[in-house]
């Protein structure tokens, strides 16, 4: 087996070095994608959370409309001897 100098050993700590710099790169581009993606799912939440509330009043303004006409055809029924529709 060859003997390890010190000029191995140099290369392998610059080579450790080198994968070090690498690695936090790649770690500030992965964090900077994930904020973009965390942007983008806020954005997605304010959307869905306007959509929610515009599709309660619309079935809020729909059951009163069916239930207003109910009664008045309940009401009619009731209170007159040929109910007229």
């Amino acid at each position: 087996m060859s003997q390890i100098t010190d000029t191995d050993l140099q290369e392998l700590k610059d080579l450790i070095k080198g994968l070090d710099k690498k690695m936090d790169l790649g770690f500030a581009e992965v964090k900077g994608e994930l904020n973009l993606v965390n942007t983008r799912l806020t954005l997605l939440e304010t959307a869905v959370t306007k959509l929610d509330g515009r599709l309660w009043t619309f079935g809020g303004i729909a059951l009163s409309v069916t239930l207003g006409s109910l009664l008045t055809v309940f009401v009619r029924y009731l209170f007159s001897d040929s109910p007229k529709l």
